[in-house]
């Protein structure tokens, strides 16, 4: 039995120690001695390997030992830094009494997930110090949420809701899925078209996204600047500019306009993001999926999803000083990059829908507002010059911020005052100093514009179009007002749309000639929208042929260019109906002016016959031959008497309560009349911008009849 002992330890062992295995002998220990019999006799240090080399792998529980050492290490570490860390919070706060608290913070550095040694061992956490949760209380303008890992903002007046849920830290989800398992028809060429598409058409025109932090992210799994939302809705941004004959783009299409597999897979993404924002790449994504929908007719939808992405610019604190976070200089100008698009989107939807903008100037910190891309360009590696479309873009930013003030003047009852002139004044001069400031590269006309790129031509359409926006309220369209309010100030205004409108004609005329527009950008289809308004109106008021001539000829360029871009815009395709059926009223109307003249004419030949030459020449003084336009399709010019003019459909009679039944969603047909109800002998007239000439006659017409 004595002989069996031996090996009954051996087999207790889980190897032989080193030595033994060395020799390639029995490795035996001698009761419940630590060290075996050879190397106790030979005076070695008897050491047992743990892990058995002879086995494929270690031990479960070796492993598990092992890892649950590190993690107990590494938990002690963390508790006496947090520990260190509150005490010089706490000295610090004490010694300079008064101090607000560090904005780089982390809202729950102390409220982590506790370990399962921690809940055995409570006597061994360390207790934060009760300063530390005050100053968490009293948050900076800026701090960095550990649960979510993204920048934060939280104003003075929040309280305890600035302390992050430490329940959400491990729920946060994977922003990187391969888009290939997502749309299957997507493939890698197709894939490499749309990007292309997207940053040659769309960034190039609102620098929405940087390119190569965005590549990074994609290649080395980060979250601060890629997520799966936003690659999608690029995607899907790139697909409204593609060659829809393309049969690999033809797999992707949906019915509709410019939908595609993409914008649905982004939709569906888009309720999983509303409940866990990502910060910037979510911004950036909510606000290519409004334009998308826009693109589809659904204003409302459109005005929701950038709506979000403007609330989410003051959730990730992009309007505050980001250089208390010690942030790289790229990081801060990407922030600033992604606030600056966010802004000019803001007041474009405010120009298209006549609403109040969101991201106000004033909320916004002057650091933020230098809109230069000097510094970006110091950040790259070549340090290269600034491209042509970042110049034209720095132009349109400052152009933007001066066109925001055209909303705040147009409230929703706004002032029929002196005051509001002189506004109108002010926002006049400031958009001329503007132009007359632009590098001459970048003025208009540009005998050399054969060689800009697009975003150069949508830059004036968005000058003059203001223009329009601004003048429009003045202009009195209303059929009904009083005759004999004449003053120089609405004839100013109405020769400043007048003339915008034109000069926006005559540049979709010069993009269309060298670019596709069913390729522009979405900002085009509000431009040429408000043009074709302001010639409608002006050619209803319009009592010379020669000169109603040209504007029916600017109309119908103007339509052409706008039924070009309907093939992937929706809203242009409402735009050519209500134009062509406009012109078919103007038709319409021509015809029943020549069927009078013909008739007045029997009648002046019968009183000819009767002796009554001269009541009949009398009545032949009173209309003027018209002549009709060879330029467009015989459509005769409209004749009217002095100041009588025929009345065309009920259509467009120009009622300033409600826009017509086919006006676009968002487009008011023609504005209110600003001036009803005003005072023609106003004493700002005759001292506004420089007209003092009160005697100036303008033909106002009278009613149509």
């Amino acid at each position: 039995m004595d002989q069996k002992t031996p090996a009954r330890h051996r087999h207790r062992a889980t190897a032989a120690c080193i030595q033994c295995r060395k020799a390639r002998i029995r490795c035996v220990r001698d009761g419940e001695s630590k060290t075996c019999i050879n190397c106790h006799d030979n005076g070695h240090e008897c050491v047992f390997d743990e892990k058995d080399g002879r086995k494929c792998r270690a031990s479960v529980k070796v492993v598990e030992s092992t890892l649950m050492q590190r993690i107990r290490s590494l938990e002690t570490q963390l508790r006496e830094a947090r520990a260190a860390n509150s005490t010089g919070l706490l000295q610090t706060d004490l010694a300079a009494a008064g101090e607000q608290p560090p904005p780089y913070t982390s809202p729950d550095g102390s409220s982590t997930m506790p370990s399962v040694d921690d809940s055995r061992d409570g006597d061994r956490a360390v207790a934060e110090p009760p300063s530390s949760v005050v100053t968490k209380l009293m948050p900076s303008a800026i701090r960095f949420d550990m649960a979510s890992g993204r920048v934060r903002y939280f104003g003075s007046t929040t309280h305890m809701n600035v302390l992050s849920r430490t329940g959400t830290a491990n729920q946060r989800r994977d922003a990187h899925w391969p888009i290939a398992l997502i749309v299957r028809d997507l493939s890698p060429d197709t894939h490499d078209y749309l990007m292309d598409l997207f940053w040659n058409l769309h960034n190039a025109v609102i620098h929405l996204i940087h390119t190569e932090t965005f590549y990074r992210d994609q290649e080395h799994g980060g979250v601060e600047f890629y997520s799966t939302f936003l690659h999608l809705t690029m995607l899907a941004t790139g697909f409204r500019y593609a060659d829809k004959t393309r049969d690999d783009i033809r797999r992707l299409a949906l019915q509709g306009y410019a939908t595609s597999t993409l914008h649905e897979k982004a939709k569906a993404l888009a309720k999983l993001e509303i409940d866990k924002p990502g910060g910037i790449p979510s911004i950036q994504a909510f606000q290519l999926l409004g334009g998308l929908e826009f693109c589809c007719g659904n204003d409302d939808t459109a005005w929701l999803f950038t709506g979000m992405c403007f609330r989410m610019v003051f959730d990730a604190g992009l309007h505050v000083d980001p250089s208390p976070l010690g942030l790289p200089e790229r990081d801060m100008q990407i922030r600033h990059m992604v606030l600056w698009a966010s802004m000019t989107t803001d007041r474009m939807w405010s120009l298209y829908l006549g609403r109040p903008i969101t991201i106000k100037t004033s909320d916004v910190s002057p650091s933020c507002l230098s809109f230069d891309f000097g510094r970006m360009v110091l950040c790259q590696p070549s340090r290269q010059e600034k491209k042509l479309v970042t110049r034209i873009y720095e132009a349109l930013l400052k152009m933007m911020e001066v066109v925001s003030q055209v909303g705040e003047l147009r409230g929703p009852r706004p002032p029929k005052s002196t005051e509001t002139y002189f506004k109108l004044g002010a926002i006049d001069q400031q958009l001329r100093d503007w132009q007359i400031n632009l590098p001459e590269q970048l003025q208009w006309p540009q005998e050399t514009h054969e060689d800009m790129p697009p975003p150069y031509y949508l830059l004036h359409t968005q000058y003059h179009a203001a223009l329009i926006l601004l003048h429009r309220p003045f202009v009195r369209y209303n059929e009904n007002s009083e005759p004999d309010i004449n003053n120089h100030f609405s004839s100013l205004s109405r020769s400043t749309c007048a003339e915008s409108a034109k000069i926006i004609a005559v540049i979709f005329e010069q993009y269309r000639s060298r670019f596709d527009l069913a390729q522009v950008y979405g900002s085009a289809v509000q431009h040429a929208g408000t043009s074709a308004t302001a010639l409608m109106g002006e050619i209803i008021l319009q009592s010379e042929p020669q000169e109603r001539s040209q504007l029916i000829q600017k109309l119908a360029s103007l339509r052409l260019s706008i039924s070009h871009m309907s093939r992937n815009y929706q809203p242009a395709g409402h735009m050519t109906s209500v134009v062509d059926q406009f012109i078919r009223s103007v038709h319409n109307g021509n015809q029943q002016v020549s069927a009078q003249q013909q008739q007045q004419q029997q009648v002046q030949s019968q009183g000819q016959s009767n002796g009554e030459s001269s009541s009949a020449g009398a009545g032949a003084n009173e209309h003027v031959d018209f002549n009709p336009s060879s330029d467009f399709e015989g459509l005769q010019q409209l004749q009217q008497p002095s100041r009588k003019r025929m009345r065309v459909d009920a259509q467009f009679s120009f009622t300033p309560t409600c826009p017509g039944a086919l006006s676009p969603s968002g487009l008011p047909f023609l504005p209110s009349s600003f001036l009803e109800g005003l005072a023609g002998d106003d004493a700002m007239f005759p001292d506004l911008a420089g007209m003092t000439d009160p005697s100036f006659q303008w033909d106002y017409p009278g009613a149509l009849q």
